[in-house]
Parts: structure tokens; sequence; C-alpha cells
């Protein structure tokens, strides 16, 4: 069976706002003997702005033009199935731009594509969270002097 999710999380400057939207696609298979629930996926999306030197995870960031920031996805198989091939996409909105070579699955880099055709980020066994982050630079010429700009990521 399939899966499809997303999650959002929203990033403001100047008094403007872009929100960025993470899909998560994957399939799963149910182990014999068949567990009564189906798979379910969580995916939470957090961020920080590095410029500013942050250090946490945050669900709404203050950026300004230049500004990198780190967005952080948590894809949590939250039922007894486990979930098999597991792709993450994350197509940025105008106004972000990835930073290559920024990917990293649970702490380790890995290949570049999530922006593009995703990452495979393997088997989610029953109640397992894998932990996927990236960096963006914030367009300066995007950033408009006033106003407010919603961007949505998917």
């Amino acid at each position: 069976m399939s899966y499809a999710q997303h999650s959002t999380i929203t990033v403001t400057s100047a008094g403007q706002s872009a929100v960025c939207t993470v899909l998560v696609n994957g399939s799963y298979t149910t182990p014999t003997p068949t567990p009564s629930p189906n798979a379910s996926i969580e995916l939470r999306s957090f961020g920080r702005n590095v410029t500013q030197g942050q250090s946490g995870e945050f669900t709404s960031l203050k950026a300004r033009g230049n500004d990198t920031l780190d967005l952080i996805i948590r894809v949590r198989n939250n039922s007894n199935a486990t979930a098999y091939n597991v792709y993450l996409t994350d197509i940025l909105p105008a106004g972000l731009r990835y930073v290559f070579n920024s990917t990293t699955l649970g702490g380790r880099v890995i290949a570049d594509g999530i922006t593009s055709q995703g990452v495979n980020i393997g088997t989610l066994y029953s109640y397992q969270e894998a932990v996927v982050k990236i960096s963006v630079t914030v367009d300066s010429a995007f950033v408009p002097t006033w106003g407010q700009v919603v961007i949505y990521n998917t």
C-alpha cells in the first residue's frame, strides 16, 4: 500500500512569511501475522536560523535576505506495520535556495536530490523515526522591503 503526507513550517522576514510544506511518499507491506492497524506516518517540520545562531528546532522562523536556515523534517512510523522505500521530496518555493550537499539523514550527509526526484530514507520499522535536515538560504531579491509574502513549499 502507499501513502502521502505533508507538513509545514512558517518563515517570517521583515513582516513577510513563507510557508514551507514538505511532502513524504512511501509504501509499506504488512508483516505476517497481519496486525490490525494500518501504517500511520507522522511528518513534522521544524527549522532554525543558522545565521542568527539558533540551535533548537522551531515551528516558526524569522529571517532576512541571505540568511541560512536549517529545515528539519521528522518522519515517524506510528504503527506496527513496517514502511519500506520511504521517499522524501521537498520542492522549494521561490525565495528559498537549496544549499548543495547539505542533506543529512540521521546526521550523515546523503546525496542531493531532495528538491528534485526525492531521496530514499529507507525502511521505517514500527514506531521508528528518521530525521532529515537540509540547509537553504533566503533569496534577498525575493524579500520586499515591506508587506507579507506567503510561500508554499511542497
